[in-house]
């Protein structure tokens, strides 16, 4: 069965392909959410120093939000990706690792009409990097989190949990849902059956679909081959 210890349910916003970015063989959380990435970063460096986290057993669930609608896709409430934090890095490491070179980019633009997986890169080596509405969301300080172990369903998502677990009509919700914590650990335990059914006893990388925030020519075959190569 799968080891879960620690789960962060939360709502992705908007699913460009950057923020979860699931390609090349990783699925990396290197933009937005801050206060998620510092604290799992946190938590991992105290008890693991060199980053390595898989035995931490800490997974993410990202839940579309309402505002996906916008791009025809009625993906409200349901699970977008699912990954096992394996590794946290800093910026700087990040940046200088070779296994992540084919992330890089010099600069962060969101481009709703992207065709390309090429165009979603988080590799930023920056002090400071803003988001499309001008919050800095990157700082010398901050950390990536890391997965080789994952699902991302992207716009061919179908599992609704965001719905009972936030309780609206969006499916989503403003603030994180975490576990361990007793007052939701009776939701949390419908999120805790889907990884283990998912996920079973071995470790995906797989990629289902493409963002839901791309164009309708996105590259996914290609993106599919590339993280299989890794």
């Amino acid at each position: 069965m799968t080891n879960i210890k620690q789960i962060k349910l939360y709502t992705v916003d908007h699913d460009y392909g950057i923020n979860p970015n699931p390609f090349f063989g990783y699925c990396t959380i290197g933009h937005c959410k801050p206060a998620i990435r510092k604290t799992v970063a946190k938590y991992v460096l105290n008890k693991k120093p060199d980053g390595k986290a898989e035995d931490l057993s800490i997974w993410l669930v990202g839940i579309a939000s309402g505002n996906n609608i916008k791009f025809k896709h009625d993906c409200g409430g349901k699970v977008i990706y699912i990954m096992q934090v394996t590794e946290v890095l800093s910026y700087r490491d990040y940046w200088n690792d070779t296994r992540f070179i084919c992330k890089r980019r010099t600069n962060l633009s969101y481009n709703t009409k992207n065709i390309s997986f090429l165009n979603c890169g988080d590799n930023i080596k920056s002090d400071v990097v803003v988001d499309c509405s001008g919050k800095a969301i990157m700082g010398k300080n901050g950390h990536v989190l890391i997965s080789d172990n994952f699902i991302y369903w992207g716009d061919s998502c179908s599992e609704d949990l965001g719905h009972s677990m936030y309780e609206s009509k969006t499916g989503g919700g403003r603030y994180p849902i975490y576990l361990p914590n007793s007052k939701y650990s009776e939701k949390m335990k419908t999120i805790v059956d889907f990884i283990t059914k998912t996920f079973g006893e071995t470790k995906h990388a797989d990629i289902l679909g493409k963002p839901i925030m791309s164009a309708d020519n996105f590259n996914l075959a290609e993106a599919i081959k590339q993280g299989a190569l890794r």
